[in-house]
């Protein structure tokens, strides 16, 4: 094998990490986001395209697959169902800074845990290695637009997830994982095709594969990753992201950002400024002043449910018209699509300024005797508003009704014996 590499480095450290060395704030902060997850995934593992690939891929009893019903499968087939599901709904978590940890780390990490009959404290460890090395590689490189974060530096920190629970060495599978990258683009977002969310469900199959790849001796490359997102897709942004300590009391699991709107995650602050001006009785217009990143989601939708959670015209018109924290207020509607079209987003060079590095948004509603504007710079559920534990129960119970014991079992994560009987009872 070639010469050690930062990425080698920074995934032997991580997932040598052990469970005893964790705190306490992240132990709870990893059952909160494995809860989270999986609600978000049983919620999104409802559409039909999903339980139909799931009944023809049922197959041996290594990991549940979170659909209606008993189905299990071989933990690759799983870990990619359960990773369409959780980004089905967008309600799955993001990370300070760009890109999505949790999505690529915990259906791969919890497929591999109820594989190997492995105890939640090891699943949990396994997590808080897998978000690590996933947040820095985010960290390490800027996409270059159309590329989109899905299914490719997080599979990465999926495998050392992975790889930390079945025994295999992280860096081996970090190296397979990061020669087995998925470029995917924004426009499968913006057109809505539900094949989008198989992105996310393959990189936790690559997650799982390279793990065993690994295993069985495979090797990957020690440059693939460079070559495809420092220059194909990307370009270096922190040369400092993937070396230093790995240190248990700043961990990148507590840089996670849980959702409590079934929207895109960078139009999030649009919604709530949407929802806390007057609203009057005829709208004329609606301008949303935004960073210059958030231009990109200035279109109008397609006429479907996916689209819409990536349009900001569209979700800050349904923001004005329904509960934005109902899921269902998202999905396509004409009467919305209506009023979208009288909204007008361009960049305010005032909030690149004074809010870098967020998705700030200025919202003014105009209407007959005046105009109103609301300003958001932070979304709910970040690490400057985290949103509170009874927060997420309530959106838990919303999403997986009946299913209070489950609840109680995933985020009493640390105590469970065998990740393979988490999941029972709440399908």
């Amino acid at each position: 094998m070639n010469a050690p590499t930062a990425l080698d480095d920074l995934a032997g450290r991580a997932a040598g990490l052990a469970y005893s060395d964790l705190a306490e704030p992240t132990v709870r902060q990893v059952e909160l986001l494995v809860t989270d997850l999986v609600g978000a995934a049983i919620a999104g593992a409802r559409r039909c395209e999903l339980t139909r690939y799931a009944d023809k891929a049922a197959s041996t009893r290594q990991a549940r697959m979170l659909v209606s019903g008993d189905r299990w499968g071989e933990a690759g087939v799983a870990a990619f169902v359960n990773g369409c599901a959780c980004v089905a709904l967008e309600l799955d978590d993001g990370l300070v800074g760009g890109g999505h940890a949790g999505a690529h780390v915990i259906p791969a990490a919890l497929a591999a845990a109820q594989r190997e009959h492995r105890c939640g404290a090891e699943l949990i460890a396994a997590v808080v290695a897998g978000y690590e090395v996933a947040a820095r590689l985010f960290r390490a490189y800027r996409l270059r637009y159309p590329a989109h974060p899905h299914g490719h530096l997080g599979a990465v920190g999926g495998a050392v997830a992975v790889a930390r629970l079945t025994g295999t060495s992280p860096s081996a599978a970090a190296r397979v994982a990061s020669t087995l990258p998925i470029l995917s683009t924004w426009s499968a977002c913006f057109e809505g095709v539900s094949a989008r969310n198989a992105v996310v469900g393959l990189a936790n199959l690559v997650a799982i594969t390279a793990a065993d790849l690994a295993d069985a001796g495979f090797v990957g490359a020690t440059g693939a990753l460079e070559e495809a997102f420092g220059q194909i897709a990307g370009e270096p942004r922190d040369a400092d992201a993937l070396g230093g300590d790995v240190d248990p009391a700043r961990l990148a699991v507590h840089d996670a950002v849980t959702k409590h709107l079934s929207v895109a995650g960078p139009l999030h602050c649009a919604v709530e400024a949407a929802r806390q001006v007057a609203r009057p009785g005829r709208i004329i217009e609606v301008r949303v002043e935004t960073v210059a990143g958030n231009v990109k989601f200035a279109g109008q939708p397609r006429p479907n449910s996916l689209s819409s959670r990536f349009s900001l015209p569209y979700a800050v018109a349904a923001a004005l018209c329904k509960d934005p924290a109902r899921v269902r207020s998202f999905d396509h509607d004409p009467e919305v699509a209506a009023l979208a079209a009288r909204v007008r987003v361009v960049a305010a060079p005032d909030l690149e300024e004074h809010h870098p590095g967020t998705h700030a948004a200025r919202v003014t509603v105009v209407g007959p005797d005046g105009e109103d504007t609301a300003l958001v710079t932070e979304p709910k559920g970040g690490p400057a508003r985290p949103a509170t534990e009874a927060e997420l129960a309530a959106k838990f119970a919303a999403l997986v009704p009946g299913a209070a014991p489950v609840h109680e079992r995933l985020t009493s994560l640390r105590d469970v014996e065998d990740c393979a009987t988490l999941i029972d009872g709440a399908l």
